[in-house]
C-alpha cells in the first residue's frame, strides 16, 4: 500500500516472452524522487528488489527491524517479506532500484552472503551506481543483446554487494581506511596515511586504487564530502562550522570543493533539500 505518492521512472522487460528465460536477471529498474511525508508499505511483496540511496535520508523497516539510511546505503527488500519505507529527517530522498527474477536468485544471494542481510553500506559507491544506471539504460533503450546483458548486470550487482558485506581488503588497507575516517577533521598526507598503515606511499596508492577505485586522497575527499552532506541535511551547523570541523581554514575553499564534488554549492544543497 502506498500512503503518499512519490515521483518514479522505471523500465521493464517481460522475460516470459523470450524463448530462453535466464535463471537470474534484472527485469525492472529505475529511480524515484521522494519528498517529506512520502512513504510506502507493502505486505508480503512478490519480488526481491535492491535499492541504492543516492541522495538524502530514509527509514526502512523489514522483519521487525528498522534502519536509518543515507547516501551510499543499499537495502534489500525480500520477496515474501513485509516492508515499509519513508523519507528520513532530511525531508528529501533520491534512490535507484533494480528488481530481480530467476530460479537461481535465492541460491545466488546465499552464495554471496546476502540472504540474511537487509542493509549494506556500499564501499565503491560510484561503481555500484554505474551498474544501476546500466540496468535502467538497458531496459529503456533495449539495444541489441540487452537481454544477454541483464543477467550479467544482476550478477555484478549481487557480487559487489556481497563484497561490501564480506570485504576482502588486506589488513593494511583496512588500517588505512580506518586512519582516514579518524582524521576527517584534518588533512593527512599520502605519506601519513601510508606510514600509519605500514605501507609505502606507492603500495598505499596501489591498494586503494585496486579495492576502492580511488586514490587515498580521493577517498579522503569523498569521505569528507559524505560527512559534509550528512551535516548539511541533518544538523543546524553553519557552513563555516562544517568546513572547520573538516579541517578547512577557508569556508570558500570548502564550498568550492563541495560544488566540484556534488555539482552544487553547500548553501544551495541545504536550501534545495529543505524545499523538498
Amino acid at each position: 500500500m502506498v500512503n503518499s505518492r512519490y515521483r518514479e521512472s522505471s523500465f521493464f522487460h517481460d522475460f516470459t516472452q523470450e524463448p530462453f528465460q535466464p535463471p537470474l536477471a534484472v527485469f525492472n529498474a529505475g529511480y524515484s524522487l521522494w519528498r517529506r511525508g512520502n512513504n510506502y508499505s507493502l505486505r508480503h511483496r512478490k519480488v526481491t528488489s535492491i535499492n541504492l540511496i543516492t541522495h538524502g535520508t530514509a527509514i526502512f523497516k523489514q522483519a521487525g527491524l528498522e534502519w536509518k539510511l543515507s547516501k551510499g546505503d543499499a537495502f534489500i527488500s525480500y520477496a515474501g517479506q513485509s516492508q515499509s519505507f519513508e523519507t528520513g529527517e532530511s525531508g528529501t530522498l533520491h534512490k535507484r532500484f533494480v528488481l530481480f527474477q530467476g530460479i537461481l536468485l535465492d541460491a545466488f544471494l546465499a552464495s554471496v552472503g546476502l540472504s540474511e542481510i537487509s542493509v549494506v553500506h556500499v564501499v565503491n559507491y560510484s561503481y555500484l551506481e554505474s551498474l544501476f544506471r546500466s540496468c535502467s539504460r538497458c531496459l529503456q533503450n533495449k539495444e541489441k543483446q540487452f537481454v544477454q546483458q541483464l543477467p550479467l548486470l544482476a550478477c555484478a550487482i549481487l557480487l559487489e554487494l556481497g563484497r561490501c558485506v564480506h570485504p576482502t581488503f588486506p589488513a593494511s588497507l583496512e588500517r588505512a581506511i580506518a586512519y582516514v575516517n579518524r582524521h576527517l577533521g584534518e588533512n593527512p598526507s599520502l605519506a601519513e596515511i601510508a606510514h600509519d598503515s605500514g605501507l609505502s606511499p606507492r603500495q598505499c596508492t596501489r591498494l586503494f586504487l585496486k579495492h576502492t577505485g580511488q586514490s587515498p586522497i580521493q577517498f579522503l575527499l569523498k569521505q569528507k564530502m559524505a560527512w559534509a552532506e550528512s551535516q548539511l541535511l541533518g544538523s543546524r551547523l553553519s557552513i563555516k562550522q562544517i568546513s572547520q570541523n573538516l579541517g578547512y581554514q577557508e569556508p570558500l575553499y570548502f564550498s568550492a570543493q563541495f560544488k566540484r564534488f556534488m555539482g552544487i554549492s553547500p548553501r544551495s544543497y541545504r536550501l534545495k533539500a529543505a524545499q523538498g
